[in-house]
């Protein structure tokens, strides 16, 4: 969202709004179970999350997406199917830092 200044207007601006925001053209993100889940983050702390999947046309669309002039981060992940009488305990994950 833009300031006030940014668009050097004499209305007051919302401080926030809601929109339903898709992804296109994703090039390197593929949700192959064709769901998933999603956070959204603001300094730290989950303001909004829940489940998502790919429409027909292989778009990500989140709705009611909480905006507002403060920095957040939105994060996407793919839920994984694991095959019949996997145990979970057979998965090693790695630290990368």
């Amino acid at each position: 969202m833009v300031t006030k200044e940014e668009v050097n207007g004499k209305e007051d601006l919302p401080g926030s709004a809601s929109a339903e925001v898709s992804l296109r053209r994703l090039q390197n993100f593929k949700l192959g179970s064709r769901q998933g889940t999603w956070t959204l983050k603001r300094g730290g702390a989950t303001v909004q999350s829940g489940k998502v999947s790919l429409d027909a046309n292989g778009l990500l669309t989140i709705g009611k997406l909480s905006l507002s002039n403060e920095p957040a981060v939105l994060t996407i992940s793919q839920w994984w199917t694991l095959p019949s009488g996997f145990k979970p305990e057979a998965i090693l994950v790695e630290d990368a830092t």
